[in-house]
């Protein structure tokens, strides 16, 4: 009974991926795939305490939640060890591969990719491309795609190759290479990681082919599992892979967003209006930096938070710590929402995003006060260096492997032995080390030197159980405060020495001084008191902006002439007024309401009423001024009337559309400026969500749900700089149709119209045609498709032929035509009947779909004869192709038939010539094969 439900539940899991009934049988039948797992490639794919780490391993971790078979991640092998276990069948995935045409030769790659990869350069002199260093020397990786891009295109560069990531980075740190390159996101990691400073540039390079696609690849037999994998790449969840990619700091995979944002979008103050309160941990006892007493926060930490509180009314709850033990278990355990503040990339916590860098911090050597100055710290091989925090550690013997560090938490036992050892060293924290003076004595210890090419980057940490949204919440409150607040915060903890040699008498007449000046002073305050007044009521008396201005109690104690009249009085009975005369349902707003709308730079939008008794829409700026010490409201008002009766009417109109298009049977939305913003009932129906929202916040578009196929338009067609819609506009009606998959998982097939709504709204339309388009495949595949064998057939050929060619051509290949004549066949027929026959057709059409390329096309030219097109690239690579199919042909057994093989000719097509030509000398060479003893490949 329990194995009949588990195979129920298997089946029911494969059935939700719309599997092909030999995919069920793979997948049935496979209890293990292998996957490849590499050593050190952070933070795509590498291992960490014998544990596979990185995006690529998690996201083929999604990947097996929904398939019925366990991975078996293979480590402690090269990356061609790899290579060579996949196409030997060892291992059933090597997880990451970048395309080429000698790789595509030897295994299948999966139809999209998993994430990009783009080139960068990291050196000490800020080059930004490959041809600044000519006739200079570069590292790069051992099997790295770019070393055959440096050879082919930058021949007087020098080549160095490692076969370790942190090899590379030493040699550089070291001078041994001028640059060295690799992907953009592993430098930047690595970078991070080991604490490697400023005085390193890394530039991005935006040349097309310096950014590639990374795909899943198999072995090139195994087209099933490529099939199945497919498939269960369109499952995964684009909030799950977004959530990677904010794990793995992969930020680069995303469109460019502008820096220093400070506005929250719609969906972010959705957001704080679920929850505006968050947990806080803070690390034990690190003051100036942060320290926590009776769930109370004091240092920079707590200046921060509070900042960021003003900034979008984020409220924050301090949890108690009672030592680091107690700060690393409320971490791991999620009781901590956010915690201030951990290293960017250089944390234990699998749990905890990271904010952008808040602000930046070097490392200082902390000796007694009779140890000699560091000059350089790798000539102190024979010195200890004490280290408190683990990930320091890690990273300083990265980049220092010869140094002699030791970890060690208790900060009084380090303390004690460097006072007793002049050769025992102290590497902490710039800030946090003068702390440390301060308490142990400024008479025992000082600040001894510094660590070069090392830097810390604080930031905070951010629950990933929250959506990133979060993370983004707080790096635009972080913009808001700016670099310059946060900078005067962290200066403000900085203990700074002041030398006071000023005398008593330099005091006095200081003092004098300042007295004399304040009687000058005195003697001009009037004047210019007076004058003041006289360029104010001026330049306010004729404002044209209707300026206004109140006191406490809403009275008019002044105003412009433009004022007056704009209510329609004169300016004597506008004095005699108040703020509840002229304004509709006056609101009295507090001294704070009035400072955050001026703090926000906003606007009050309020009806004023005129002498007549005319209602008129206004937007009013207000701001506070003091006037004789007294604090007064200046306003300045705009007349919007006009502007909000054409919103009105526009809102009216959009409501009727609304209306109208949800009662359509077509899936119908308004894009406005490239974002929905309507969607009717059928829209929300088909994407299986409850409103437009919901929607946004899973989906950026709904052309993420058009699926790639060459009969359809998809993403794939628009061309760069250029979005779907617009692309659309442009392509003729009978072209604007698209496959989509809705809730229920089967494909179908719309047609598109798009139109304009107003200036900036268009009106898109998507009207459901499946019935239609799927009968026309039907009857398409019957014309073009071997009823007995389902391979194509001449009339396919005829049809398609010239394209094809046209199409290897344009990829630099060749097109190759192979004639397959089945040994034998008429004695089959003979001996065991047409039925039996007809089985062997059959099978033997599988056998070649099986073996053969993703790309070959297999096409029944008549009786037990077949044609094979095929790409190469040379006379041999057609050889090796044709060879590996007639062999895994030879190993068939065919029912009550036993062993068949085949006569193979082949030959490559000339340019121009007819394809009768082409297929005549193929026909030769099938003869030449049958009479050299069949079963032979004959190419010309």
């Amino acid at each position: 009974m329990k194995i009949t439900i588990i195979l129920l539940l298997l089946v029911n899991v494969l059935y939700s991926f719309n599997l092909t009934e030999e995919e069920k049988e793979y997948l049935l039948n496979k209890k293990t795939l292998k996957l490849h797992t590499e050593m050190d490639w952070e933070p795509y794919n590498f291992t960490e305490n014998n544990k596979e780490m990185g995006f690529v391993n998690d996201y083929m971790k999604l990947l097996e939640k929904q398939l019925p078979v366990k991975f078996e991640f293979i480590k402690n092998k090269t990356w061609n060890e790899h290579l060579d276990a996949l196409e030997n069948n060892e291992i059933d995935i090597v997880s990451n591969m970048i395309k080429s045409k000698e790789r595509e030769k030897r295994f299948n790659f999966n139809k999209n990719s998993i994430f990009t990869i783009k080139t960068a350069i990291l050196s000490k002199k800020n080059y930004s491309n490959f041809k600044e260093l000519k006739n200079k020397t570069v590292g790069t990786m051992e099997g790295y795609y770019i070393n055959s891009v440096l050879k082919d295109k930058y021949p007087n560069i020098k080549v160095v190759r490692y076969t370790s990531i942190y090899k590379l980075i030493e040699a550089m740190i070291n001078d041994k290479v001028d640059a060295i390159t690799e992907d953009y996101s592993v430098l930047t990691y690595i970078a991070e990681k080991i604490l490697l400073d400023e005085n390193f540039s890394i530039n991005a390079l935006l040349d097309t082919e310096l950014i590639n696609k990374v795909f899943i690849a198999t072995n090139k037999q195994n087209n099933i599992l490529s099939s199945i994998l497919d498939k269960a790449i369109q499952g995964v969840h684009p909030k799950e892979k977004e959530k990677l990619f904010h794990k793995w700091h992969m930020l680069h995979e995303h469109k460019y967003i502008p820096k220093n944002i400070t506005k929250l979008s719609y969906k972010e103050k959705k957001f704080l209006e679920k929850q505006n309160t968050f947990s806080v941990c803070s690390k034990y006892n690190y003051y100036p930096i942060s320290l926590e007493t009776n769930k109370k926060l004091l240092g920079i930490s707590a200046d921060i938070l509070n900042k960021i509180s003003s900034s979008n009314n984020i409220k924050f709850d301090i949890l108690s710590i009672s030592s680091q033990k107690d700060f690393q278990d409320k971490i791991k355990t999620n009781q901590c929402d956010l915690v201030t503040f951990i290293k960017k990339d250089l944390h234990n916590f699998d749990n905890m995003y990271s904010t952008q860098t808040i602000y930046k911090n070097s490392f200082k050597i902390l000796s007694s006060i009779k140890s000699v100055f560091v000059k350089n710290i790798e000539d102190m091989k024979t010195d200890i260096f004490f280290i408190r925090d683990k990930n320091y550690y890690l990273a300083l013997k990265k980049q220092h492997p010869k140094l002699n560090l030791i970890l060690e938490s208790n900060l009084s036992k380090i303390m004690s032995n460097i006072e007793e050892n002049t050769k025992a060293h102290f590497i902490e924290n710039s800030l946090t080390v003068e702390y440390i003076i301060k308490d142990y004595g400024f008479d025992k210890f000082k600040i001894n030197g510094s660590i070069p090419n090392i830097i810390v980057k604080a930031t905070i940490g951010v629950n990933n159980n929250f959506d990133p949204i979060l993370t983004e919440i707080l790096n635009k409150s972080l913009n808001k405060i700016g670099k310059e607040t946060i900078n005067s915060i962290i200066k403000k903890y900085e203990i700074k020495e002041y030398e006071i040699k000023n005398s008593y008498n330099k005091e006095l007449l200081f003092i004098i001084a300042i007295l004399v000046l304040l009687g000058i002073l005195h003697t001009f305050k009037s004047y210019i008191i007076k004058n003041e007044k006289i360029k104010f009521e001026s330049l306010l008396y004729n404002a044209t902006d209707g300026v206004h201005i109140l006191d406490k109690n809403g009275k008019l104690v002044m105003c412009s002439d433009s004022f007056a009249k704009f209510l329609g009085y004169s300016k004597e009975e506008a004095l005699t007024l108040s703020k509840k005369d002229w304004e509709i349902n006056a609101v009295s707003l507090s001294e704070e309401q009035i400072n955050n709308i001026i703090k926000k730079n906003e606007f009050i939008e309020t009806i004023y009423r005129k002498k007549d008794g005319t209602n008129i829409d206004v937007q009013v700026y207000v701001k506070f001024i003091y006037l004789n010490k007294t604090k007064y409201l200046y306003a300045s008002l705009r007349d919007i009337t006009k502007e909000k009766k054409a919103q009105e009417k526009l809102e009216k109109s959009h409501k009727n559309l609304e209306k109208f298009v949800d009662t359509q049977d077509n899936i119908v939305f308004l894009i406005h400026k490239k974002t929905i913003t309507f969607a009717n009932k059928q829209f929300l129906e088909f994407v299986n969500c409850k409103s437009l929202e919901q929607f946004k916040e899973i989906h950026k578009c709904i052309s993420e749900y058009f699926i790639e196929n060459d009969r359809f338009f998809h993403l794939g067609k628009v061309p760069k700089n250029k979005s779907w819609i617009e692309t659309l506009k442009d392509i003729p009606d009978n072209k604007r149709v698209i496959s989509m998959v809705g809730k229920d998982f089967n494909p179908k097939a719309f047609s598109i119209t798009v139109n304009d709504f107003d200036e900036d709204t268009l009106i898109v339309s998507f009207t459901d045609i499946s019935h239609t388009v799927i009968d026309s495949i039907v009857l398409e595949n019957k014309v073009i498709h071997d009823k007995l064998t389902n391979a194509y057939n001449r009339e396919f050929f005829d049809q398609n032929y010239q394209n094809i060619i046209n199409k290897y051509n344009k990829d630099n290949s060749k097109f190759a035509l192979a004639l397959l004549d089945i040994d034998h066949f008429k004695i089959v027929n003979d001996t065991f009947g047409h039925d039996v026959g007809d089985d062997v057709l059959i099978k033997f059409v599988k056998t070649i779909h099986k073996y053969s390329r993703k790309d070959d096309i297999l096409i029944r030219w008549g009786g037990e004869e077949f044609i094979l097109l095929l790409k190469v690239d040379s006379k041999d690579d057609l050889e090796n192709a044709l060879e590996h199919l007639r062999a895994s042909i030879q190993k068939q057994r065919f029912e009550k038939v036993g062993e068949k093989t085949c006569s193979i000719g082949a030959t490559i097509y000339n340019e121009n010539e007819e394809i009768e030509n082409t297929i005549k000398r193929a026909d030769e060479n099938v003869y030449k094969a049958k009479n050299a003893g069949r079963n032979k490949v004959v190419i010309s």
